[in-house]
């Protein structure tokens, strides 16, 4: 069955962007699409004797050229809230949504009839709007790292970032569309887990003696592990430059991470950094050391993968970008290490729209996972699906691919203030959100961030909770 989609005129990139992602690459649906004068989107089915359709409001993506990126185009709280139930829309949508934008009509959100149905929610607009991070485009928000946080966020002021809302939209349309033409069909997806590793600190080399003896102290006294202390002086001793990492170094957790994942059948991406922007914030060791090449090929012999990490200015400097992900390949054709994709993370998930992912797509990578906040867990994109990326400056689809982070273990011990228990107990319920969904779970852990033996604990349980 091929669905013919019509639109309002106007903002065709845009259109064909969220059309394609939205029934094509999420739905698997076969779709035409075609400009007439109405105001709301129009579906039908082509050869559909009957002459079913469903209508969608649409609203983002028919604003005037004068408020397009402009700040009155965001949607203004507190957000209309719709319980699809009251529809007749059940099976994986809550009870309510946020509809971030929409246009009831007759006072209603959604109404039905045998041939014809209207739903209020701008789906396609919607989803636009929380793929592309059109709010980040438009909105001046940064903190001290120049990054738009989380607070700042619509998801975040209107309560729903821990929910993948677009996800939650796709419920809600499909289960419009089925309702007129239930002989359509979805490809089944599968529920995928990512366990990555930002690679900020390799080793003890480069800290100071007093921030060693404060994590001295720490061991000590609050994790109360007098071992760990012991091995923490002894590493440090001995971790001189051209000694490599010693096995007993706290952070050399490498073969810990990799036994954890294979023992759920994950392969894990450890991504590296491999030049220095800015030396109060990057990492200190050299990525071309025998030490760190041995590191590589050891990853890679046991199957898993090596990505970039992008050190702090390159977030928004496409040469830097391009010289550090020539390096990382140059180090590694050396090393004979051979993959089919090539992708990572920025340090500090420094990011800037559209330049990042514009600098990604010109360097040649196949995804990029920086799309999560510091401060807070959740679904920064809305969604749990991996998706192609959209340049808003350029009007164009990129070839890079967003695989969206949705915790990183910083985020809720550093910024959220939570215990490992809790950590663990909130990361299972993101878990099975994107479970729920079929999505994907894309999971950040430092390697120099699980010392401590209940920390170690905790991570084991967690990569068993996440494996598919």
């Amino acid at each position: 069955m091929v669905l013919l989609v019509k639109h309002p005129p106007g903002r065709d990139p845009e259109r064909t962007y969220a059309f394609d992602v939205i029934l094509r690459e999420f739905l698997g649906l076969d779709y035409e699409a075609q400009p007439y004068s109405g105001s709301d989107i129009c579906i039908t089915v082509v050869g559909d004797e009957r002459q079913r359709q469903l209508s969608i409001a649409d609203v983002l993506l028919a604003l005037p050229e004068d408020q397009w990126l402009q700040t009155g185009s965001l949607p203004v709280g507190p957000l209309a809230v719709w319980e699809p139930r009251d529809g007749g829309v059940d099976g994986l949508v809550p009870a309510s949504v946020p509809v971030i934008y929409g246009r009831q009509k007759q006072g209603t959100m959604f109404e039905a009839s045998e041939n014809e149905a209207y739903l209020g929610v701008d789906i396609f607009g919607s989803a636009f709007f929380m793929l592309t991070r059109y709010e980040e485009f438009v909105s001046p928000d940064r903190d001290q790292f120049d990054r738009f946080p989380a607070s700042a966020s619509l998801a975040f002021r209107e309560g729903f970032l821990e929910r993948p809302v677009i996800n939650e939209y796709l419920e809600i349309l499909w289960s419009a569309l089925q309702r007129l033409w239930p002989e359509l069909r979805r490809p089944a997806r599968q529920y995928r887990a990512f366990v990555t590793h930002d690679v900020d600190v390799l080793s003890l080399h480069g800290r100071s003696i007093t921030s060693v003896l404060g994590s001295v102290g720490i061991d000590l006294f609050k994790r109360r592990e007098p071992a760990l202390a012991v091995r923490r002086l002894g590493a440090y001793w001995k971790s001189r430059p051209g000694t490599g990492v010693a096995d007993s170094d706290p952070y050399n957790t490498f073969d810990f991470l990799m036994d954890v994942s294979e023992e759920s059948g994950l392969r894990d991406g450890f991504f590296f950094v491999t030049g220095n922007s800015n030396s109060g914030r990057d990492p200190t060791y050299d990525f071309g050391n025998q030490s760190i090449l041995s590191l590589l090929q050891r990853i890679h012999q046991r199957g898993h993968e090596i990505g970039f990490h992008g050190s702090f200015e390159t977030y928004r400097d496409g040469g830097r970008s391009k010289s550090e992900v020539n390096r990382l390949r140059h180090i590694c054709d050396e090393a004979e290490i051979r993959q089919d994709q090539w992708g990572g993370r920025q340090h500090y998930l420094r990011w800037e729209n559209p330049t990042t992912w514009q600098n990604w797509e010109e360097c040649g990578l196949n995804y990029d996972s920086t799309m999560g906040y510091a401060q807070q867990v959740g679904f920064r994109c809305g969604c749990c699906f991996e998706f192609p990326v959209f340049n808003l400056s350029t009007r164009e689809r990129l070839r890079l691919r967003e695989r969206p982070l949705v915790a990183m273990e910083s985020s809720l011990l550093t910024y959220m203030k939570y215990s490992i228990a809790d950590t663990e107990l909130k990361v299972n319920e993101l878990i099975d959100i994107c479970r729920r969904y079929r999505g994907d779970f894309t999971l950040l852990w430092h390697n120099h961030m699980l010392a401590a033996r209940a920390t170690q604990d905790a991570y084991r349980r967690i990569v068993r909770m996440a494996a598919p």
